[in-house]
């Protein structure tokens, strides 16, 4: 099947379809856009809003370096941040940086994300962890999943940081991204609601009981 890559700015329905920019056509819509996809900003934002009090904000940078840990690290509420801050090394020698935590409280701290970011970095600095370079980070939101998460509009499907669905506990998005995915193309090939299990909210269960949400019922 043919694929195309296009920056979306509308989408309005006809006869049953989707009407994208008045290019293409379809009779089911996935929105896997991220935080800023176009199907929930056209479809789903003016109905169902996302709350502010569930926004994360992250800082994060990749690049190569020698390592001096293999390991993988996480720093829970490190220097008074409202989430965590990760140590990843990746294949190739390159490494992955970052912090993230609920933007509402540290906005009640007086602080931005920023601001941990640089106290992290000194730190990793300070500590031999990485070279003192020239960084680059990049910033992103998404948010976490609200009591009862909207996924479907008619023919209209929303999945991952599109849904807004990371975990309550620790914004943990990966995972709810998948299975989100996966119900989807449930409910389009088996004309099923889409709907995401209530256990899934959190990241406990999963860390406990590895693989549990595969054992929950579509």
């Amino acid at each position: 099947m043919p694929q195309a890559e296009h920056a979306v700015r509308h989408i309005r329905r006809e006869n049953g379809r989707f009407v994208i920019d008045e290019r293409y056509r379809a009779k089911y819509l996935v929105g896997a856009g991220g935080t800023h996809c176009p199907v929930y900003r056209e479809l789903f934002q003016p109905l169902y809003p996302r709350s502010e009090n569930r926004r994360i904000s992250t800082v994060e940078e990749e690049f190569r370096c020698h390592l001096r840990d293999t390991n993988c690290y996480l720093w829970f509420f490190d220097d008074g941040l409202p989430g965590y801050a990760w140590y990843v090394p990746k294949g190739g020698g390159y490494l992955n940086i970052g912090i993230g935590g609920k933007t509402a409280s540290i906005k009640k701290q007086g602080k931005t994300i920023n601001t941990y970011w640089r106290a992290f970095k000194e730190k990793l600095i300070a500590g031999g962890w990485v070279p003192d370079r020239d960084f680059n980070a990049r910033g992103h939101i998404y948010y976490t999943r609200a009591r009862r998460p909207v996924l479907e509009m008619g023919n209209a499907y929303l999945t991952g940081d599109a849904a807004g669905l990371a975990t309550v506990d620790m914004g943990e998005g990966i995972g709810p991204a998948i299975q989100s995915g996966i119900r989807a193309a449930r409910a389009i090939i088996e004309h099923r609601p889409c709907r995401m299990p209530a256990a899934t909210r959190y990241s406990f269960p999963e860390i406990l009981f590895p693989g549990i949400y595969s054992l929950l019922p579509a």
